[in-house]
């Protein structure tokens, strides 16, 4: 439409293959399966260019995420006379999927972290060792959170969200990717003036007719077709529960054998390779995402 020219990178079938690249490019264990597409592509970039514009923060500073949706219906029936807010909330909760919107009209920090994580401890269990349950006790991983503002409106959470995830996963797995390859990306959405004018504008300018990064599409819409503009998003996520099911994987049968976790007490090999043997045959209750952090983890503990 606007006569730009686009450059595909079509990742292999034999993708997991590439997944011992991932071991270099590591600092420390990044449990976002995204880092894997990321650096593929960050190479593929670097053949043509030096430098790039990644849209890091956007989504943030502007609610394009969908738990945003309930944080922004939890603070619009908060603001109801007590005898309409049960029937608000009600209707809120038929709006969305998912643990927030359960939680709707209110959800504190602590319920919105836990509501938001991977994986809670619980989840976990199954696939640790009985040594490693027994040293990391029962700890809740929320209890930091008791001192912290709540974010009862849709710019508190926004808020966590940047001091939390946005600088401890989505900008470190950009900078690993892109650093590994030899490329220099740049956040533009993160400049400290454009931060600062977001974090002000009021809820009603960042969601709409829950449509999330109302702001942006409006800008948008000077310069593209409504259907793009105002289309659902679409995140940059891999298919890593199809990836896992091929039943030829030698990069990660050599990731869950027992032979990876012999030096450390930590995930239970047999529980790791059963898991993938049910996500295999399809069974939908099944993390696969345990299995990309174990992954991940199996390959870092090579180098150290």
């Amino acid at each position: 439409y606007l006569g730009t020219d686009h450059h595909e990178l079509i990742l292999p079938a034999d993708v997991l293959a590439r997944v011992e690249d991932l071991a270099a490019a590591l600092d420390e264990p990044i449990a976002d399966s995204a880092i894997l597409p990321t650096l593929l592509l960050s190479r593929f970039a670097r053949k043509q260019v030096k430098v790039v514009l990644t849209g890091e923060g956007a989504d943030e500073l502007f609610a394009g995420y969908g738990r945003y949706k309930a944080a922004y219906l939890s603070e619009q029936v908060s603001r109801l006379p007590g005898w309409g807010r049960g029937v608000a909330a009600a209707a809120a909760r038929r709006m969305g999927k998912g643990p927030l919107f359960r939680l709707l009209p209110h959800a504190d920090l602590a319920d919105w972290a836990r509501a938001n994580a991977h994986t809670l401890p619980a989840d976990a269990d199954p696939l640790l060792t009985a040594g490693f349950r027994a040293r990391s006790g029962k700890a809740e991983p929320f209890e930091w959170l008791k001192d912290w503002e709540g974010p009862h409106s849709l710019n508190g959470a926004l808020a966590f969200d940047l001091r939390t995830v946005l600088g401890d996963c989505l900008l470190m797995k950009a900078d690993k990717a892109t650093m590994a390859a030899g490329l220099e990306a740049r956040v533009p959405y993160l400049d400290r003036r454009l931060v600062e004018y977001a974090l002000h504008l009021p809820a009603s300018a960042k969601i709409r007719r829950l449509k999330g990064k109302y702001v942006l599409r409006r800008i948008a819409a000077k310069y593209l077709p409504r259907p793009i503009v105002w289309r659902r998003k679409h995140g940059f996520i891999v298919p890593w529960e199809e990836w896992v099911r091929s039943p030829e994987s030698p990069a990660l049968d050599a990731l869950f054998s027992d032979a990876a976790w012999s030096r450390w007490d930590v995930f239970d090999a047999g529980a790791l390779r059963s898991l993938r043997r049910r996500l295999a045959a399809g069974d939908r209750s099944a993390d696969p995402g345990m299995l990309f952090r174990a992954a991940v983890l199996a390959l870092w503990s090579r180098g150290i």
